[in-house]
């Protein structure tokens, strides 16, 4: 499978076959189960209805997909219950591998809560660490960074995904949200840097979501690659269509968790501002989440009800795949917190062209004019501009369109994260503990 290879041109052929080595595919005469448990600690909390643990779509085919190449995998996390504001939205995805085993962690609620929480996480997790061979860790996320603090403590070794960049998103997802507090937000942002970098260091590979991050953290001189996108691949479905944008009627389309750092608010404005220009344009937000009464209304407020259509939590599906066919821009205008969002692949996949904002990774992968048009976070004009320039060009919406069709039917291609991992775990983990035997038998 490619991946990328950087700084080839840079730095010569010997450095260029040197990177190569560290991300290749390897290939295997009998590629088998391995005869080992590895634990997987999410970023995110994942859903139980009382019987049976669920996640996001994406999420549990790739974690469904890593358990057919080792012999046991214990997923470590916290779970929202029934009742929960996000339960719906993490409930995707059905479990179904006999050899995946769930441990839960406390979820709490509150500043205190959460600080009680962390206390609770790290006993569960040191409850269990004598029982796993290596941990799989997702960050940004506290239990993922107590646990490589525990890695690099006993040796034990461990392989890192890092969703988003932790230090470029502290200002976001600092938890204490109504703090105006310059330096405890500034302490904070150094906490997770610190985190961050060290739980890379001690790592024996990690993965990153998208080229930005894999650039970063190149310089530390450890392994790093970009990771196969964790989507459930037998379930997209490719759509072609030529334009957008031919009807009366134009319609954008937002689909997300309804968090403060999507930007949701943004959107209703721009459909405001968008319809205040003389656009006939309607938006639709699909997504639940902390904001989404404060969404409600705000669209009320601004007597946007009968433009703005907020349709809820949509289970991953046919539904959700008829918003997207029906739309004709997507507009994501997240304000940062993570890697590459899923969305935007879904969009491309549909042929929708997208705008949205240039944070994170996003603009190192999506092509600025070639794959998506982009505009400052939280600059409503910019945003606006940019769905009025969609609006406007024909051309542009068809090169947009067929360039994100051709992007996803090469990814499509490389689509096997399962395989992914356990290539690279034979390669820098299993590969790396033989070599060390054999230093210490020579020594």
């Amino acid at each position: 499978m490619p991946l990328y290879i950087l700084g080839c041109e840079e730095n010569g052929k010997a450095a260029c076959m040197s990177k190569l080595r560290s991300i290749r595919s390897t290939k295997f005469r009998d590629f088998k189960r391995l005869d080992m448990r590895l634990a997987i600690i999410p970023e995110g909390p994942l859903a139980y209805d009382g019987k049976n643990y669920f996640f996001t779509n994406g999420g549990g085919y790739y974690i469904e997909r890593i358990a057919t190449h080792f012999d046991q995998v214990t997923v470590i996390g916290h779970a929202f219950k029934m009742g929960d504001t996000y339960f719906h939205s993490m409930s995707e995805y059905a479990f179904n591998s006999e050899n995946i085993d769930f441990v839960e962690m406390p979820l709490k609620k509150g500043f205190f809560g959460k600080l009680w929480q962390l206390v609770l996480s790290t006993k569960t997790i040191l409850k269990h660490f004598k029982d796993i061979d290596c941990f799989y860790l997702f960050m940004p996320g506290y239990p993922a960074a107590i646990a490589s603090i525990l890695c690099r403590m006993t040796g034990k070794p461990y392989m890192l995904y890092l969703a988003a960049d932790w230090e470029e998103s502290a200002d976001i997802l600092f938890p204490l949200k109504e703090s105006k507090n310059s330096f405890l937000r500034s302490v904070f942002a150094r906490l997770v840097a610190w985190f961050q970098s060290q739980a890379v260091r001690g790592a024996r590979v990690t993965l990153t979501a998208g080229r930005r991050l894999q650039e970063k953290f190149y310089e530390y001189g450890r392994p790093v690659v970009e990771t196969i996108p964790r989507l459930n691949w037998p379930a997209f479905k490719l759509y072609k269509r030529d334009n957008t944008c031919e009807n009366d009627v134009i319609t954008l389309l937002f689909v997300g968790y309804l968090l403060k750092r999507k930007g949701a608010d943004y959107f209703i404005e721009a459909v405001k501002n968008l319809n205040g220009r003389g656009y006939n344009v309607r938006g639709v937000i699909l997504g639940s989440g902390d904001q989404e009464k404060v969404l409600r209304q705000k669209v009320e407020d601004e007597g946007l009800s009968q433009v703005i259509d907020m349709k809820g939590h949509i289970a991953n599906g046919d539904q959700v795949i008829q918003e997207y066919r029906n739309a004709d821009i997507f507009v994501l205008p997240t304000l940062g917190g993570e890697g590459f969002p899923r969305v935007l692949y879904e969009a491309l996949s549909q042929s929708l062209p997208i705008v949205t904002t240039n944070v994170c990774g996003i603009p190192r992968k999506l092509i600025p004019n070639e794959l998506g048009l982009f505009a400052p976070p939280g600059d409503l004009e910019a945003m606006s501009n940019q769905i009025e320039r969609l609006i406007k060009d024909s051309s542009l919406r068809q090169k947009l369109i067929n360039n994100g069709l051709s992007f996803m039917q090469n990814l499509k291609g490389q689509s096997d994260g399962g395989q992914q991992v356990a290539n690279l775990y034979y390669e820098h983990v299993e590969g790396q503990v033989a070599n060390d035997d054999t230093n210490k038998r020579a020594a």
